[in-house]
């Protein structure tokens, strides 16, 4: 709570019963401390995380939350408990749209997680969680809604370096690069849809024939 109230211009908002809170009598949405605000019935995930003033999400990391994050253009801070949240959270670092938390260090890692979100500048800075969030966004809206899968298992073949002979074998793992490290999310984003489009290029060729 007190990591929040220290963005007074920012609106936090807990999805669930906060335990301590249970011998209250909450009829939907309360407001406790200035700007933290609790829901405890069931919300509509998809049209909360469309709205165009959220900063960022909070969340376990489950597949859902962080398909539909990443299809709004949501920065992410990430608290992984088992294996496939764990695997969206060191996908989203890798994509630079995501702050990972462990769970075992919330105390002392959460306030600078929320910390690194609130301040980034995106002028200073354009390579920022939210501008590769909208790159990301964008990217996915360019093609059809199962094109987001694809994009999903690009991803994760990069991260777990499997090596695979089908579509995209441009981007199916990371590339060691000059200076040591791996291939930057942003050109394996743009080199993701040039392998898509070419691909859908070769499928509307063929159908012609």
């Amino acid at each position: 709570m007190n990591t929040f109230e220290k963005y007074g211009k920012c609106r936090f908002v807990i999805h669930g019963i906060y335990p301590p809170l249970r011998s209250f009598s909450w009829n939907s949405r309360r407001h406790i401390q200035k700007n933290i605000y609790f829901y405890n019935f069931p919300i509509d995930q998809q049209k909360f995380l469309a709205q165009t003033n959220i900063r960022g999400f909070i969340t376990a990391g489950d597949q859902k939350s962080f398909t539909q994050a990443l299809y709004f253009g949501v920065p992410l801070i990430l608290i992984p408990f088992n294996i496939e949240q764990k695997f969206n959270a060191k996908s989203s670092e890798y994509m630079g749209v995501g702050i990972v938390v462990d769970h075992t260090k919330f105390i002392e890692e959460f306030p600078v997680a929320v910390n690194e979100l609130m301040r980034e500048n995106q002028q200073s800075n354009p390579n920022t969680l939210i501008e590769n969030a909208n790159k990301t966004k964008e990217a996915i809206n360019q093609f059809p809604n199962g094109q987001i899968q694809t994009f999903l298992e690009i991803v994760e073949k990069a991260i777990e370096e499997k090596d695979d002979e089908e579509h995209f074998p441009v981007i199916s793992k990371f590339e060691e690069i000059e200076h040591g490290g791996y291939k930057p999310f942003s050109v394996a984003l743009d080199e993701f849809i040039n392998s898509t489009k070419m691909r859908e290029r070769e499928i509307h060729d063929q159908s012609d024939k």
